[in-house]
């Protein structure tokens, strides 16, 4: 009896190390693919957006990094949502943040929030939780109103954005959703292809 579940376990252990091995590979592979697609330079043509906003939360700074290059390309003001409660690393946000996005109720943000009336376009990122936006940015997202501004999403992720898009489709309140777009986590050396990215979405965008 103990024979066969030792064996089972083992075979539970060895299939749960196949899964993460060929996960880290797919993300390999897409990330190298990401890049490859967006390396040279390119000169393209960049719409005419209005007065920008970017609102965004960063836990590590990868999306803060990300925002600043929106900003610097579309001269558009930043706006980081703030959570009351600082928000640190550690093991247990693994299953905090678990909690909030199940529930749907979400810790208080700092409610002095910006005026989308005063802007045409805002720009809206995330960093990628439990395949969906870090809960500051949906709570975020339960407050605002955009009244009819164009709003564009966009995310940081280690691996998939998993249903991104769809949930912040359900809760930009009044809003006209342009195509966001995704951003793998790439160390700083690839601030090119990055900044490349940026800019060939920001080209093709439609209303």
């Amino acid at each position: 009896m103990y024979s066969e579940f030792s064996a089972w376990l083992s075979l539970v252990a060895v299939g749960f190390a196949v899964l993460v091995a060929w996960n880290i590979i797919d993300v390999y592979v897409k990330k190298k693919k990401d890049i490859s697609l967006h390396e040279g330079e390119e000169d393209w043509p960049q719409p005419d957006l209005g007065k920008v906003l970017i609102v965004y939360y960063s836990l590590g700074g990868k999306t803060r990094a990300l925002a600043q290059e929106i900003a610097a390309i579309t001269g558009g003001e930043l706006y980081e949502i703030a959570p009351e409660r600082e928000i640190r690393k550690s093991p247990l946000l693994y299953f905090s943040s678990r909690k909030y996005l199940k529930s749907g109720k979400y810790p208080f943000i700092a409610a002095d929030l910006p005026n989308p009336d005063y802007y045409d376009t805002v720009f809206v990122g995330a960093p990628i939780w439990w395949h969906t936006a870090a809960w500051p940015v949906l709570a975020y997202l339960d407050m605002a109103d955009f009244r009819g501004k164009r709003v564009i999403p966009f995310c940081t992720m280690g691996s998939d954005y998993g249903t991104f898009f769809e949930d912040f489709e359900k809760k930009a309140k009044n809003a006209k959703i342009l195509e966001g777009e995704y951003f793998y986590d790439l160390p700083p050396k690839y601030a090119d292809i990055v900044r490349n990215k940026i800019r060939l979405w920001l080209s093709i965008l439609e209303e």
